[in-house]
């Protein structure tokens, strides 16, 4: 014996599971099959390796017919082991998604759905307006209709979907028709299927970096940066804006700080928030709303729901939202996104790329807009939502005056009513 491994605890979400320890080499070779305890929990005890050509690996199955076994026709899946450590596993049904819908295979197969067709998570089963994918979030039956009215959820799908009807990317997707920085010279392309929003809280220059290093307004005064592209933008840089009317507003920044915890190598959190000389007057530009503490209770995780992506180029780039703030194992909670699935979405989406970073993503709720992120990879960037105290902080140290501005979601019908 060379090595001893201890499974201490596993966690099951949800689900009728069964739980195997496998000794593998080519074969399988089951030693341990359990049911999951009511509470979701059970334990292995130690587990002594004696041959080192050997790896633990944690099997969980569907077990639909109740047997203890699992068949072949049952969905699984496997978590490899370090030998030489304990482990715990968190093995949710999220965990397994085949065909990656964000619809758990375990539950699509509970409720007829096909594992290995993406298409049915923009489904309606009961057709109340909300897609399967978004019944699995909201724990809501899928072929029982819903209450939808007066919800968040539809409201948000309605602000993107309905614009997009009847449009052509070539020439609905960019903001600006016109856009000439040396003249400062900008017009507001009245056929982009966001002209209706208010985005004159995104500034699409700056006196240093450019189209790179944009900025944008969460209050009158305060810009809020990605730090590992903002910290190009230092004091005496000019902002500019450009209002619906295609007047420019131009300011200087002041002052400039980064999230204290900021970790250079990790990128995280990658927020930064900078003052301007004077405020913008409101009367003609708007800054970004940002979600309050219960989101969730009208939106979920987001998860599938349309949203606008800005990019280096100022197109208005539709992207679905993964989730709104994902904490992921190390701790790091991120905005994160996703290519729609639905077809008309799709063809307004285009991948974030180098020289995006910074740039935001935007919700619209009531017709305004909110901020959830700026970029720092190609598919998400710190969650704004779960940062707005630390941001709130960073506000205030800077003076000015000002602090995040909640959208009120109280108007909508809460999930769980």
């Amino acid at each position: 014996v060379s090595v001893s491994g201890c499974l201490t605890n596993v966690y099951i979400d949800t689900g009728n599971f069964y739980v195997g320890l496998s000794l593998t080499t080519n074969a399988e070779n089951m030693v341990v099959v359990t049911n999951v305890a009511a509470d979701g929990t059970f334990a292995f005890s130690h587990t002594i390796m004696t041959n080192s050509s050997l790896y633990l690996r944690l099997m969980h199955f569907d077990d639909v017919n109740t047997n203890a076994m699992w068949d072949s026709n049952e969905l699984y899946g496997y978590n490899s082991m370090d030998r030489s450590k304990g482990h715990t596993f968190y093995l949710v049904q999220e965990a397994r998604d085949y065909d990656n819908d964000n619809m758990p295979d375990f539950w699509e197969v509970s409720q007829n759905f096909n594992w290995t067709n993406r298409l049915d998570c923009v489904g309606d089963a009961d057709s109340d307006g909300f897609y399967n994918v978004l019944e699995y979030w909201m724990k809501t039956d899928p072929y029982s209709a819903n209450n939808s009215s007066n919800t968040a959820i539809l409201n948000a799908i309605a602000a993107v979907d309905e614009k997009l009807v009847g449009r052509t990317p070539s020439t609905a997707w960019t903001i600006f028709s016109l856009r000439n920085h040396a003249a400062t010279n900008y017009v507001r392309n009245t056929n982009c299927w966001a002209y209706s929003y208010d985005l004159t809280c995104h500034s699409p220059w700056n006196s240093t970096r450019s189209v790179y290093d944009t900025g944008t307004l969460i209050s009158p005064r305060h810009v809020l940066f990605a730090e590992h592209w903002g910290n190009g933008v230092t004091n005496g840089t000019v902002m500019r804006f450009v209002d619906q009317q295609n007047n420019v507003i131009e300011r200087t920044l002041v002052a400039k700080i980064p999230h204290p915890l900021y970790n250079s190598s990790a990128i995280y959190p990658d927020l930064s928030v900078g003052l301007l000389d004077s405020d913008v007057p409101t009367n003609q530009i708007s800054f970004a709303y940002v979600l309050p503490d219960n989101y969730t209770n009208y939106l979920s995780r987001g998860t599938r729901l349309p949203a606008l992506a800005l990019n280096q180029f100022h197109k208005a780039t539709v992207c679905d939202i993964k989730d709104i703030s994902g904490r992921e194992p190390n701790g790091r909670i991120y905005t994160k996104i996703q290519p729609p699935i639905d077809i008309t979405r799709n063809g307004f989406y285009t991948p974030i790329i180098d020289g995006d970073s910074g740039n935001p993503l935007f919700v619209f709720l009531s017709g305004k807009t909110v901020l959830l992120t700026v970029w720092t990879h190609a598919s998400d960037g710190t969650s704004v939502t779960a940062f707005k105290e630390d941001i709130n902080e960073m506000m205030t140290a800077l003076g000015g005056g000002y602090q995040l501005t909640e959208i009120n979601l109280s108007e909508f019908r809460a999930l769980d009513e």
